[in-house]
């Protein structure tokens, strides 16, 4: 005879998932979460960080990250910087070990793929193998509005430069930076240079403040958070920004920007526009059989040049959030 399998007995239909409860059967009582990824990767994961206290009530939850001021405002126990030597004398054994990003080459990355789910999701579905109800889903950062010696910015812009589908021409940002600046003086140039990252070498106008390579992370959150207008290329000052009320503009090349896009205030998408015509994605769409995978570190320059929006367009759509035209 077939055996029966009841519901209950599915790891999956679950709830809490059954590695939670043989957890606490063996008298594990403490959680381990970690982030994984670049700074955009680690700030969508807040909403996951910050549900796991309603989750899991009778743990102790510690916290693995590469960028611990982003979650002061979380009771974590401890929060171990990765490359402590704290964080390197840690016993997995003693811990509930929960991801919001898998490890690299887990079952589980044959099924869930970054580039297609949505960024919230993503970190909820590695860690929890589920979504986070609609009102847990907005990034929440701390509040460090602590008289920091930063300008309070109308106009924030980040002309990232990471792999080539990221990084777009000097002339396209100094034409795009130009136009704005002869019309708003309050315009801040944001961004850090890297071992793989940084920003194009743009020309900056004398009625610009640039800010490049001279903020800590808290000041640049407070930036991203004030701000009226955010225009990006990249994706951390995106998810920054989720945080607060910008309007924000961006142009998705290696992503579809419905994944990017974020709750805010119990609405999807609210103040959030892709300036391009989501590049990659489109691109593949073209091609879904393929003798080679599509890597996403390239993209052809035709590809580029219908990408982007010519520079005055960028100019017509944010001129009317900065005059308070747009809800």
């Amino acid at each position: 005879m077939n055996q029966v399998v009841h519901m209950i007995d599915i790891p999956a239909k679950q709830i809490p998932p059954f590695r939670y409860g043989l957890a606490l059967k063996a008298g594990i009582k403490q959680i381990l979460m970690t982030t994984w990824g670049g700074l955009g990767d680690q700030v969508c994961a807040e909403p996951t960080l910050r549900y796991a206290f309603k989750l899991f009530p009778e743990y102790e939850i510690s916290l693995l990250t590469s960028f611990p001021e982003l979650f002061s405002h979380l009771p974590f126990k401890h929060v171990f910087h990765n490359k402590s030597a704290e964080a390197k004398e840690l016993n997995e054994d003693e811990w509930l070990v929960i991801h919001t990003m898998h490890p690299a080459y887990s079952l589980s990355e044959n099924f869930l793929q970054h580039h297609f789910t949505q960024v919230v999701d993503f970190s909820s579905l590695c860690a929890f193998q589920r979504q986070l109800p609609t009102s847990e889903r907005q990034i929440k950062m701390p509040d460090i509005q602590q008289n920091l010696a930063v300008p309070r910015a109308r106009i924030v812009i980040h002309p990232g430069k990471t792999w080539a589908s990221r990084t777009f021409p000097k002339a396209w940002w100094d034409e795009v930076i130009g136009s704005l600046a002869r019309i708003y003086s309050d315009v801040v140039i944001i961004g850090k240079d890297g071992e793989a990252t940084g920003t194009v070498d743009i020309e900056v106008p004398a009625n610009c403040t640039d800010l490049r390579n001279k903020l800590t992370l808290p000041e640049m959150i407070q930036i991203l958070v004030q701000a009226d207008v955010v225009l990006t290329n990249d994706s951390a000052p995106i998810h920054i920004a989720a945080a607060g009320n910008a309007h924000i503009f961006f142009i998705a090349s290696a992503k579809h920007s419905d994944y990017l896009m974020h709750w805010r205030h119990g609405e999807f998408g609210w103040r959030m526009r892709n300036l391009g015509l989501d590049g990659l994605w489109n691109h593949q769409a073209q091609h879904p059989v393929r003798e080679e995978p599509l890597a996403f570190d390239t993209l052809p320059v035709g590809l580029m040049n219908r990408i982007l929006p010519p520079p005055s367009a960028v100019l017509s759509w944010i001129e009317p959030a900065m005059n308070g035209r747009l809800p």
